[in-house]
């Protein structure tokens, strides 16, 4: 007898949140719309009306996008690397393009206000990539400060500006809750949601750029 042939390599073994996070992403959009539009809860959602079916769509992405979306990550790139965290950052927003048009077409919103909100929440995904990939690379842990940053961004400035707002008159900086970026996603008809977009890419494209960057002593 020849001497045995060398057996084929075991494949990769598949990694859960490459194929979980797809499914979730889906239940969740899907699941807000049913809760939004079905009155399946025990009182109405007063805020939802057919004319902001897309901006309050859009906020769903965005909270999914800065609050659910880093919980998969450090299982996708270990080490940081960009190129998966893109590859499923790009997937997540194709697969929400059927629903996301959906609700602009229930809100009558033109191409221009459904390409703003999708590029909206494109450039939210890729930036939570990005920091979690520069504090992967660089051993950082960054998972209780982003929480908190996000959560002091998202709501801590609106709130603030509120009572500003209330209290101090309406020339008292109530513009800081232009900085949540829901403010962006309710205005998704205008161009403050671009303007977002615009600064998250940009953003996100300087922390790759740093997380590529080896640290001295590690190899490229």
């Amino acid at each position: 007898m020849g001497p045995m042939a060398n057996p084929p390599p075991d494949p990769p073994p598949e990694r859960p949140a490459a194929t979980f996070l797809p499914m979730c992403w889906l239940a969740f959009l899907c699941g807000a719309i049913v809760v939004a539009l079905a009155d399946v809860l025990p009182w109405r959602l007063t805020f939802v009306r057919p004319d902001n079916l897309l901006a309050c769509f859009t906020e769903v992405q965005l909270f999914f996008a800065f609050f659910a979306w880093p919980l998969f990550i450090p299982s996708l790139a270990a080490r940081g690397e960009a190129r998966p965290l893109l590859r499923e950052a790009g997937t997540l927003v194709l697969l929400g393009l059927p629903p996301a048009l959906a609700c602009a077409n229930v809100s009558n919103a033109g191409a221009a206000g459904f390409l703003r909100a999708q590029a909206l929440v494109a450039a939210a995904a890729a930036l939570v990539a990005a920091i979690h990939a520069l504090g992967l690379r660089r051993g950082w842990r960054v998972g209780p400060w982003y929480v908190l940053g996000a959560f002091l961004v998202s709501a801590g400035l609106p709130y603030l500006a509120f009572l500003l707002y209330e209290f101090g008159g309406e020339g008292d900086l109530p513009w800081i809750a232009a900085l949540s970026p829901f403010w962006a996603g309710s205005r998704v008809d205008g161009a403050g949601s671009l303007l977002h977009a615009a600064a998250w890419a940009a953003l996100a494209g300087g922390l790759f750029a740093a997380a590529r960057i080896p640290r001295r002593g590690e190899a490229p």
